[in-house]
């Protein structure tokens, strides 16, 4: 049927029907380049925005590990200062003799000059138990070594 219209309608072939023809045409080619334009911009701003999204995740991410190992190196810092504070009051006392005769006397039973040394039972289990507390702490903290260095 459209043929049939299209065969009894004439088109007017006048300088303005060919004038409006071209502008309608060069209008129909600049939405379309606008339409490209708008959509380029658009996708160049989504990868822009989608990049700094990344970053903006990465340095969260960073930020909160560096907090962690900042918390970390403060307990073991403030455990570090204890343990120091602990060795210069030790190295104190060894500076006083008689705080070494009286370490001597109880750690290894010597004693004065007409003194007698009596030993219990209980002071043998209690320094046995010292010593296996003591070797336990050595080997936890030659583990706790070699994991630090195994982490650098």
């Amino acid at each position: 049927m459209k043929e049939r219209n299209r065969s009894k309608v004439t088109q007017l072939r006048n300088e303005y029907t060919q004038t409006k023809t071209v502008q309608a045409h060069r209008e129909s080619k600049f939405r379309k380049q606008r339409k490209r334009r708008v959509a380029s911009i658009a996708v160049i701003s989504g990868l822009f925005i989608a990049g700094l999204s990344v970053n903006l995740v990465k340095n969260t991410q960073l930020i909160s590990d560096l907090d962690a190992q900042k918390a970390a190196s403060a307990e073991e810092l403030e455990h570090v200062e204890a343990t120091q504070e602990n060795l210069h009051n030790e190295v104190k006392k060894l500076q006083d003799d008689e705080y070494i005769a009286k370490l001597a006397r109880s750690q290894y039973y010597l004693s004065k000059e007409g003194e007698i040394v009596f030993s219990f039972p209980e002071d043998n289990a209690a320094k046995t138990q010292k010593e296996e507390t003591l070797e336990e702490s050595d080997s936890a903290k030659s583990d706790e070594e070699t994991k630090t260095a195994d982490q650098n």
